[in-house]
């Protein structure tokens, strides 16, 4: 996943150590930066139901890239609210 203003941190010179404190990732998740500068973040997880209310409070700042499953219920979850504003 994407994390936006993680990227904007790490760009004014927060640490990497600091950035996972304040997003709340512990040691066995794995931050890393892909070619194009955006920040990538591995979270281990049993069940989604904490880490998808986690997701959908960043909004469109971040990306569910894989697994399937889990981009396909937060697909679902952001339809609902955007239905829930026409």
């Amino acid at each position: 996943m994407r994390h936006t203003w993680a990227s904007w941190h790490a760009q004014d010179g927060t640490p990497l150590n600091v950035l996972q404190e304040l997003g709340g990732w512990e040691s066995a998740q794995v931050g890393k930066y892909d070619a194009n500068g955006h920040y990538t973040l591995e979270v281990p997880y049993a069940d989604p139901t904490e880490l998808i209310m986690d997701i959908l409070r960043q909004w469109h700042h971040v990306e569910v890239l894989e697994p399937a499953e889990l981009r396909l219920e937060i697909r679902k979850e952001a339809e609902l609210m955007a239905n829930a504003y026409k």
